[in-house]
């Protein structure tokens, strides 16, 4: 027999794999209400100029990354100006919870017709819902401005075209990488649970092991995962004593097995929600039972006494397989296609 047919709940402390199989979970990611705020260098400030402004005009902000071969187009709900023109900031929507936000330092014009000129500018991206989709919408948009470096904005109902260079630390474009994931693994998990999260402020390290996980669960279903350990609580009686006096070392002179753990019923906690992600089983292929003389003659015993049997992978590491579990359906709506589109680009990138 194998413990997979002992009845009793065991207990894990699966993390994520060192070497790449997962990145490293640092101690959490903090939300921000401005997901991108940053000051751009004009490449050609002196050309760089808008028509007067006109009540009730209808405007559309246009932006282009030409590394990514691709543009974003939003309507303009507001702008906003001083009495002199020397400060404009637009509010386009990008997505029904994401603005970008547009701002120009301008010289005082002479007279209120004449042609604006733009010292600066700075372009951010700010949600007004705390989702998943939302964060992963203005995450990509950052990546993309941090990886494109160039973006050109465009206003053509003021004949505005502005070529904006911004300088993004490559530790900063990381971190903005590793939070476009996260959320787009929250999304896979909300599209399969049919739960709707709401983005806490802080996202601890533990919070991102558990949405990782079961977002590989959900699609996945068979993938290898950090294991520290696996602690069983084993009945001395017979079968429990065939059981291990039958193992066989898969290494001459070490006690190094094989073993299987489930499959049982497991969920996952996130965010207070608990998502069920169906049977659940755990094959180690280089388990080293902890004081295994000990628990070998506490199972000879076969007075029924519970023995403590711990595993500990060499490798701390092994496979998860899940069977039962919930399943994705339905397609992405268009606006959220078209930044999956762009996942190869910045992985390349």
């Amino acid at each position: 027999m194998n413990l997979s047919e002992i009845p009793y709940q065991s207990s894990y402390t699966p993390g994520l794999l060192p070497d790449g199989e997962e990145e490293a979970i640092g101690p959490g990611i903090a939300r921000t209400n401005s997901i991108f705020d940053s000051s751009a260098i004009l490449i050609q400030p002196t050309s760089a100029s808008i028509q007067p402004l006109q009540s009730g005009e209808a405007l559309s902000l246009s932006l282009e990354f030409p590394l990514f071969g691709g543009s974003l187009e939003g309507a303009i709900v507001d702008f906003r100006r001083d009495a002199f023109y020397e400060e404009i900031t637009f509010e386009a929507f990008i997505d029904d919870d994401v603005s970008a936000f547009l701002t120009l330092k301008n010289d005082r014009p002479n007279d209120p017709n004449d042609i604006i000129k733009i010292r600066e500018a700075s372009l951010s991206f700010k949600v007004s819902q705390h989702s998943a989709q939302s964060h992963f919408i203005a995450n990509t948009l950052h990546a993309m401005i941090g990886l494109s470096g160039i973006v050109r904005v465009s206003i053509s109902a003021l004949s505005m075209e502005l070529t904006l260079n911004f300088e993004l630390s490559l530790s900063e474009i990381t971190e903005v990488l590793q939070r476009r994931r996260l959320y787009f693994a929250l999304m896979l998990v909300e599209k399969a649970s049919g739960i709707a999260f709401e983005i806490p402020e802080f996202i601890s390290g533990e919070e991102m092991g558990a949405i990782f996980f079961t977002s590989r669960a959900i699609v996945e279903k068979d993938f290898i995962w950090r294991v520290n350990e696996v602690v069983q609580d084993a009945p001395a009686n017979e079968e429990t004593f065939a059981w291990i006096d039958g193992l066989k070392s898969i290494k001459r002179d070490e006690s190094v097995f094989r073993l299987m753990f489930g499959p049982m019923p497991v969920s996952r906690v996130i965010f207070g929600h608990e998502v069920f992600l169906g049977d659940q089983t755990v094959c180690i292929e280089d388990g080293i039972i902890e004081k295994i003389q000990e628990v070998r003659e506490a199972l000879s015993r076969k007075d029924s006494r519970t023995t403590r049997v711990t595993v500990r992978p060499v490798s701390r590491s092994g496979r998860y397989v899940f069977a039962n579990g919930p399943k994705i359906t339905g397609a992405w709506d268009e606006n959220i296609q078209r930044f999956l589109n762009l996942e190869e680009g910045l992985n390349f990138h």
